[in-house]
């Protein structure tokens, strides 16, 4: 392990067997960077610095009480996040812990290219979630969806092309929980053997999720928002 000073902040360098660099703060607010195994000094050096402003913002967040009390908040897979940001050369929006994102933008920003981002960021969530949810869904029922993707969608949850079976899923359902999830992929693949949503469609919703009801409360529970 080698140290690094940023800002009178101490680094622990770790060097591992991995492709990419990460950084994260503990809970002891000790900051750990992890590289690959064959970085140079010079590329640790010149990445760190450029998370400079990044390191001293989520240190003080970590350390710091009266940072918890931001009004602005964020859900991500149904759990409800208190924004934090700052200001970094490159866009950064991450989990910290249970309770706090920190979101970073660099100061020429506009609010439409941050608004951009934080989307294809709630884009890149459920990408990594749907195929192991639609996978499962698929092998329960039968039911099979010739490709699905996602956009952004102002008043619907997911839609289906009949004909195609081509699925679209909303990038807001990132935002949700995975039953509300499991349930819009549920509905949506049903819709490949079934148009409408008549009783032939509630009847295969009642054999393969009994609760899909209660599901679909919980997802239309609040205003869908931009």
């Amino acid at each position: 392990m080698v140290l690094r000073m940023i800002s009178n902040i101490t680094v622990n360098i770790h060097k591992k067997k991995i492709k990419n660099m990460n950084i994260r703060v503990a809970s002891d607010f000790r900051v750990h960077l992890s590289v690959p195994m064959k970085t140079s000094d010079y590329v640790i050096k010149e990445f760190t610095e450029t998370k400079r402003r990044w390191i001293s913002a989520l240190v003080k967040l970590k350390n710091t009480s009266t940072q918890r009390h931001s009004k602005d908040t964020m859900s991500v897979l149904g759990v409800s996040y208190k924004v934090h940001s700052c200001t970094d050369l490159n866009p950064i929006c991450r989990i910290i812990d249970k309770e706090n994102i920190m979101v970073a933008f660099p100061d020429s920003y506009s609010c439409c290219k941050k608004e951009t981002f934080i989307k294809e960021w709630y884009r890149s969530i459920l990408k990594s979630i749907v195929p192991d949810i639609l996978k499962k869904w698929q092998d329960t029922t039968g039911m099979h969806c010739s490709e699905w993707q996602t956009r952004q969608m102002r008043t619907r949850w997911g839609s289906c092309n009949t004909q195609t079976k081509k699925i679209w899923l909303s990038v807001k359902l990132a935002k949700k929980s995975l039953p509300c999830i499991e349930f819009v992929v549920l509905h949506e693949l049903t819709h490949t053997v079934v148009p409408n949503h008549g009783p032939d469609f509630k009847a295969i919703l009642d054999k393969y999720m009994p609760d899909w009801r209660e599901r679909k409360k919980l997802l239309n529970s609040d205003i869908i928002s931009e």
